[in-house]
């Protein structure tokens, strides 16, 4: 079984860095540019979601909302949380992991690993710069 990781990240660039990434790792990926089209995927999307892989500012629908819905409806699904901003000023559920921005490949996939413990995946991405700025 392939994970399926919903991503949700307004900036485009970083929308399609991050997506490469889980690609090229064998994750199955649902993509959305806010948390409201982050909604609608899952709700329209007919599987499981393993994970949810959001950016905590997005417009519409905060990360935090949108994590705290989803988890409302799935309650095994995994949480992390990507921001340029502390982790201690974001009010994060128990459960949830935080990333910091900017960070490279393999600081994003140990991370997903740690969430997703029990299933598949391939080998570490590379070390290579995510030019993820702050907000």
């Amino acid at each position: 079984m392939r994970p399926t990781i919903l991503l949700a990240e307004d900036e485009d660039v970083y929308r399609h860095l991050i997506a490469a990434v889980l690609r090229k790792e064998g994750y199955d990926i649902l993509i959305a540019k806010n948390g409201r089209e982050a909604l609608e995927r899952a709700k329209r999307c007919g599987r499981r979601i393993h994970l949810l892989l959001t950016d905590v500012t997005m417009p519409e629908v905060d990360g935090r909302d949108l994590a705290k819905y989803l988890q409302a409806t799935w309650s095994n699904l995994r949480v992390i949380i990507m921001s340029a901003r502390p982790a201690a000023t974001l009010r994060l559920e128990q459960g949830w992991t935080f990333l910091g921005k900017p960070f490279v490949p393999n600081a994003l996939i140990r991370r997903i690993r740690e969430a997703l413990p029990s299933l598949p995946n391939k080998t570490m991405a590379g070390d290579s710069y995510l030019p993820i700025a702050r907000r």
